[in-house]
């Protein structure tokens, strides 16, 4: 569906290439970018046009239109990209508050207190 390839017949894709391009990337976002890429170039290296009948194809404007595909879908991945929080464990936290020689973090609770006193600043 994200490469425009639906059509039961004349499939520009081969399922062994999605499934790969699938395999090989962390999300379908990037596995259709992929394969847009290969398809590109492909197209790149054809015959730059083919006229059958009435029907001409340019094959310098698919490559070009599955090079700026496989842009936009790089694109659509980045805007969907589950953000990810990076901590310390239990463990390291306590190893880091015993350390002496440690700068002090404002930030954690009771960081902002003022030295002397029951209350915060």
């Amino acid at each position: 569906m994200l490469l425009g390839d639906t059509v039961e017949t004349g499939h520009k894709a081969e399922d062994e290439t999605i499934l790969w391009a699938i395999e090989v990337e962390e999300n379908v976002f990037e596995a259709a970018a992929l394969v847009a890429d290969i398809l590109s170039a492909k197209y790149s290296s054809t015959a730059q046009s083919r006229t059958i009948g009435e029907l001409s194809l340019q094959a310098s404007n698919l490559a070009r239109q599955f090079g700026e595909l496989a842009s936009s879908l790089r694109t659509q991945r980045s805007r969907r990209g589950v953000p990810i929080a990076f901590g310390w464990s239990k463990a390291d936290k306590e190893v880091a508050q015993e350390d002496e020689d440690r700068e002090p973090i404002i930030s954690r609770k009771g960081g902002m207190d003022y030295p002397g006193t029951d209350e915060g600043i």
